[in-house]
């Protein structure tokens, strides 16, 4: 305390004495007659002892950050003096050390106990270094004499791996220790090694699959998490998406021994703020089976496409769809006067919450042959049994009785030409997307007809018509085109759609019809309609290893959109023998190509190269030994944007198609050297 006081017993001539009466007495006993003044010290020793680190501890109060290091010297020492980039730290007396990049003090009055807060970088990077002052046994402390100086300014004596003394701290990260799921209400919940923060839960963390290294597997989405009932544990409420989701994968979370878990790393932080640990492959502890039967929530029917849509509470088995279970009436009641019993249908969905189908035409003949049912929304309702459908927990649907007969929610009925409302083109994708008004009959689409162009006007510059003749099979308002190579090539190297105010379309009413056959009003060049265009801003990627040909000494590849020949490079490829981690790779030499611009190029390999190959033993032997990885020299699409790289010890594209060598080597020329005894042969390969 003494030593704390700057101004106090410095030197000599702040050196004081004051003894009150009571301070000592003789062996009278006699008291001191008090001092009225205090006397100055006859000699004075100043502090010529260099202070020591006594003891430190590591330590979180109540378990949370700031991480602070308590160090203990055995006399006063000065706090401005502090310096904490002196201060490094060890896992273990050997262990590569890890020095403070700064700290607070918690107080900065001078004192014998120095408390150091860790910065939220260093106790970042402390993290980041595991074990390092994870435990009393993994935290090692050194320091030079330029840590602190004690009021003499004096400095401290060194330390090397001092061990703590008291360890209260937590940096250790937290696991799954177990989980349970609830197919029923739909909830999870997990439970960890300590107390974590709900709050901070990562659902999207979470990938449940049917088998510890795998299988079947869905990720979470929508789903939201909350404290469980203990504070070890998070409880996730499924989203009705994910739920659905869940329950449409095959295989996946039907019973205990489908149910497994993984977690990505950092999924939940602890109470001391430490990122959890990943879980791989964990099986569930408890599983409770989905027994709640799915429900009908509305329907819509479509006269005209024959499509009648039924959505559910929850994701239906689509396999298990009977359509001459339910049946169509003009009212509710035991006995209405018009109704339909279904003979057949054509399934038109997935699994998942809604079921779509198409009436058969004897039945769409026999529906419009009752005057009286399904001529607009208010006479079109549905019964159905419970043979329906059911659930992927073999949950029957919940039966609807002619009595309770549900509405249609829309009912459509044809009369009107469709109309092209909106389109968009995706050059990255290589996909058209055209929006209609109502369901287009695909198989109608003529696709020659649809012709781009630079502007809205007549007097368009640029114009171009599609030759891609594939089409989506699902009638639909929205109809997907994937554009064949010559599309893309031809848009792509024209001044074309290179932005959405260059980006029109116009075409004849004879273009596209609709499920009735009534045909799309056209859009004219003088009123030709915009694009929403999305620009291509990737560069090309290799997506086939179509062949090699030792006979023809070529080798074929694909991209995934058009490019530029005139930029490639033979150089870029790599022949390795297997998928990834080859032991045997050759790079080409050199090599050239008289394929034009689009997304395939046949090379064709140097006598060198080819010989090269050939000469090793396990390299492209045949089918199963041939891979082949590109660098990003390969090639450049037509927007000079060069392709996305592999590289040499990547996964490599198998040989779509091998074809062996069957020509026998012929013997080219032959040097005999009888001075030498020296017969040289030179042959063809």
């Amino acid at each position: 305390s003494v030593k704390a006081i700057t101004t106090l017993y410095t030197a000599r001539s702040n050196a004081f004495l004051l003894l009150e009466a009571s301070a000592v007495s003789d062996t009278i006993p006699v008291a001191l007659i008090a001092m009225t003044a205090s006397i100055q010290a006859t000699t004075f020793a100043s502090d010529n002892v260099d202070a020591k680190l006594s003891s430190y501890n590591v330590r979180m109060i109540a378990g949370q950050p700031p991480l602070e290091i308590v160090l203990n010297f055995d006399e006063t020492v000065n706090a401005t003096s502090f310096n904490a980039r002196d201060l490094s730290f060890k896992s273990s007396p050997s262990s590569t050390p890890f020095t403070l990049t700064g700290g607070t003090l918690a107080s900065t009055v001078n004192s014998a106990s120095l408390v150091l807060r860790v910065s939220t970088a260093d106790l970042a990077s402390i993290r980041a270094n595991a074990p390092l002052l994870s435990s009393k046994t993994a935290s090692f402390l050194t320091f030079t004499s330029g840590l602190v100086q004690d009021m003499a300014s004096r400095t401290v004596t060194p330390g090397s791996n001092v061990a703590v003394t008291t360890y209260t701290a937590d940096l250790t990260r937290p696991s799954l220790s177990d989980f349970s799921l609830d197919m029923d209400s739909g909830t999870l919940v997990f439970t960890y090694n300590e107390n974590v923060l709900a709050a901070n839960f990562s659902v999207t963390s979470v990938t449940l699959q049917s088998t510890a290294a795998g299988g079947s597997s869905y990720t979470l989405t929508t789903s939201t998490a909350s404290a469980g009932a203990s504070k070890s544990q998070v409880q996730v409420a499924l989203s009705t998406v994910d739920l659905n989701n869940l329950k449409v994968e095959t295989g996946l979370a039907t019973s205990k021994a489908t149910t497994f878990v993984t977690l990505a790393v950092d999924n939940v932080l602890d109470t001391a703020e430490n990122k959890a640990q990943a879980s791989s492959g964990k099986q569930v502890t408890s599983f409770t089976a989905d027994t709640t039967s799915p429900t009908v929530q509305g329907f819509d029917f479509n006269l005209t496409s024959k499509k009648l849509t039924i959505r559910f509470s929850e994701a239906v088995d689509v396999s298990t769809f009977d359509p001459t279970e339910l049946t169509l009436q003009n009212a509710q009641g035991r006995t209405p006067t018009e109704s339909f019993k279904l003979t057949g249908g054509t399934l038109n969905s997935t699994d998942g919450t809604v079921l779509a189908f198409f009436i058969t035409d004897a039945d769409r003949n026999s529906i419009q042959a009752k005057a009286g049912l399904a001529t607009a929304r208010a006479n079109t309702f549905m019964s159905l049994t419970v043979d329906f459908v059911k659930d992927h927990a073999s949950n029957l649907v919940n039966r609807i009785t002619p009595q309770l007969a549900v509405q249609a929610s829309s009912f459509a009925q044809d009369g009107v030409r469709p109309t092209l409302t909106s389109w968009s083109l995706n050059l990255n994708l290589g996909v058209m997307t055209l929006v209609f008004d109502e369901t287009i009959d695909v198989s109608t689409l003529v696709l020659s007809q649809f012709q781009l162009q630079d502007t809205a006007g007549a007097l368009s510059i640029v114009k171009y018509k599609l030759t891609s003749t594939s089409l989506p099979s699902t009638d639909s308002a929205s109809v997907s085109i994937s554009l064949n190579s010559a599309d893309l090539t031809a848009i792509k190297t024209r001044t074309l759609c290179t932005v959405s105010t260059d980006c029109f379309a116009s075409f004849p009413s004879t273009f596209a019809s609709d499920a009735a056959g009534l045909t799309v009003n056209a859009r004219p060049e003088s009123v030709a309609i915009q694009a929403t265009l999305t620009v291509d801003t990737t560069g090309p990627r290799l997506t086939s290893f179509v062949e090699m040909n030792l006979i023809s000494s070529t080798l074929t590849i694909r991209l995934d959109e058009p490019v530029d020949v005139s930029t490639f490079q033979p150089t870029a490829i790599t022949l390795q023998n297997l998928f990834e981690t080859a032991v045997s790779t050759y790079t080409l030499t050199g090599g050239s190509t008289t394929s034009s611009n689009g997304d395939t190029i046949v090379v064709n390999i140097t006598s060198t190269d080819l010989k090269a190959i050939q000469s090793r033993n396990n390299l492209c032997t045949h089918r199963g030994s041939c891979y082949l990885v590109a660098s990003a020299t390969l090639v450049k699409d037509l927007n000079n944007r060069a392709n996305i790289p592999q590289g040499q010890g990547s996964p490599g594209l198998i040989a779509q198609k091998f074809v062996t060598d069957t020509t026998k080597p012929s013997l080219s020329t032959y040097t005999l050297d009888m001075n030498l005894g020296l017969l040289i042969l030179t042959f063809s390969e």
